[in-house]
């Protein structure tokens, strides 16, 4: 019960967080949370520097593609090859109906 109440009050105060930087970083929010970029990212590295994240939108109803690359850090020190984390999004038709959020995530 104790981690059920911890887990929410940091995910409450995330995205609260979130939402003072404004909507760019309510979107990332959204998107690193998503279950499909969630089993993607357990093999990323953990430790990464000099962050860049490019956003590409397309016509198709919820095609995005986001770009983060950065350098893994070792011990202190950052590596020379860059870390590139790819989120491709788009929306499929759901079931029932209405349309549902996918992504497809690569790490290089």
């Amino acid at each position: 019960m104790k981690t059920l109440i911890l887990s929410m009050t940091i995910f409450v105060s995330a995205s609260a967080i979130a939402a003072k930087m404004g909507p760019e970083a309510i979107e990332m929010y959204n998107v690193l949370n998503h279950h499909q970029v969630q089993d993607c990212l357990k093999d990323a590295p953990s430790k990464m520097i000099n962050l860049a994240i490019e956003k590409s939108t397309f016509r198709c109803p919820g095609c995005v593609e986001y770009k983060i690359s950065g350098n893994e850090l070792a011990i202190d020190v950052p590596r020379k090859e860059k870390t590139v984390i790819t989120i491709k999004g788009k929306m499929v038709p759901g079931t029932f109906r209405g349309f549902i959020q996918t992504y497809d995530c690569s790490i290089k």
